[in-house]
């Protein structure tokens, strides 16, 4: 855990190769795209980023976070949409 916003954080501060990355941070477009670059720039391999709040009508800039994060990074795709949660995993791990 950090005591910061994570858009004071670097990949290098969080350090490398996690196995789960969970975005549950502000509502904002320029917010949530942070959180997801950040997310997969620390995931090892396989990771998948898991993020809550998905399409909310109370918080539309993260739909369009998600969007241009995915539109921005080819080699992640979602993967499951339920329970409040949205999962993106890189897209190597969807053909296993």
């Amino acid at each position: 855990m950090f005591a910061t916003a994570s858009d004071r954080l670097t990949s290098g501060q969080i350090g490398g190769a996690h196995r789960l990355f969970d975005v549950d941070g502000g509502h904002l477009c320029e917010k949530a795209l942070v959180d997801l670059q950040l997310g997969a720039a620390v995931l090892g391999r396989l990771g998948p980023i898991v993020v809550d709040d998905p399409f909310s009508v109370a918080g539309p800039g993260l739909t369009e976070g998600i969007l241009q994060f995915l539109e921005q990074r080819a080699d992640f795709e979602p993967l499951i949409l339920g329970f409040n949660k949205l999962v993106v995993v890189p897209a190597d791990e969807r053909e296993l």
